[in-house]
């Protein structure tokens, strides 16, 4: 038998015009000045900086304010900007070069933004979203946790606490610790469990690792982290899954269980793009896709030779 693999040359959706570039995740500490980069270019259109917002898509109230400023590059500065990047696509038509910056930022800041050209429903309309990490600030939903507390008092009852969105760099090192409370009865690392949502077997994919704590270590644990429970639990695992290396195929939802009880935290590796959903072989190695094609029921006649293609 004979089994033949060829390059996935199924049509990709047109990328949108214009298009904006800027990293999906901007860091500064609480105190310090914040300020990045982004850019719109278009292949088809001149670019208006006037139709250039940066808005914040949250909707959390917050006094906090950005000093946002625009400009449009000229045909010789478009040249000098695409000479300083190996790509092989023609030069755009137009660009806008924007700064955002912030002074002294604060917890206020903390939240998901978006740089948007044009008006949403229009003709050329874009946009991409940022989300803004102050160092330094405490989660403002500790309310939040103390309500998954209430009604510890069952006896057996496992809170999970874990971010949901984990964003990394592709190739970096992946670390980050969850924590599972148990009020009442012993905890047991052997009931917890970690993994990928999809069931898929990827090589060098992340892994977790256990430790138990006690009840005085566990108040110990929340005073560094700057949270009063609203009742103590008995017991605690803290978890922590790790990768050397974080690759394409991590990027992925992952669910984090113990018991009846499940919480899904989502690992976005930056760098990578939109992936095929479709179920597929996975080659941790490839350098380009491929896609294996193969009639799925094959008919074989007794005492006749049969090739498959």
């Amino acid at each position: 038998a004979v089994l033949t693999a060829s390059p996935d040359h199924r049509p990709r959706p047109r990328p949108r015009d214009p298009r904006i570039f800027v990293r999906p995740v901007q860091r500064a500490d609480s105190g310090e000045d914040l300020e990045f980069k982004f850019g719109i270019v278009s292949r088809k259109v001149d670019l208006n900086v006037e139709n250039v917002k940066f808005i914040r898509v949250d909707k959390r109230a917050s006094n906090a304010t950005f000093d946002v400023k625009v400009k449009a590059m000229s045909d010789n500065e478009i040249k000098e900007w695409m000479d300083q990047y190996d790509k092989d696509f023609p030069l755009p038509k137009s660009a806008i070069i924007g700064r955002v910056s912030a002074k002294t930022v604060t917890c206020d800041h903390r939240g998901l933004y978006a740089v948007v050209y044009g008006k949403k429903g229009e003709k050329g309309f874009s946009g991409r979203r940022v989300f803004v990490s102050v160092g330094g600030c405490k989660d403002d939903d500790k309310d939040k946790r103390n309500l998954l507390i209430e009604g510890s008092e069952e006896k057996g009852k496992v809170v999970i606490f874990s971010r949901r969105f984990r964003p990394v760099k592709k190739g970096s090192a992946i670390k980050y610790r969850f924590v599972i409370l148990k009020f009442g009865g012993e905890i047991k690392a052997e009931e917890a469990s970690f993994g990928r949502l999809d069931k898929k077997f990827v090589e060098n994919d992340l892994e977790a690792s256990y430790e138990v704590y006690s009840k005085e270590e566990i108040k110990a644990f929340f005073e560094k982290k700057g949270f009063e429970p609203a009742r103590m639990p008995d017991f605690a695992l803290v978890g922590i899954a790790e990768a050397e290396q974080a690759t394409c195929y991590q990027n992925t939802k992952y669910n984090i269980g113990y018991g009846d009880v499940n919480r899904v935290v989502r690992v976005k590796v930056l760098g990578c793009g939109h992936r095929n959903k479709r179920d597929a072989i996975i080659f941790p190695e490839a350098k380009e896709r491929v896609s294996i094609h193969v009639r799925p029921h094959i008919p074989f006649r007794q005492g006749v030779a049969t090739n498959i293609r």
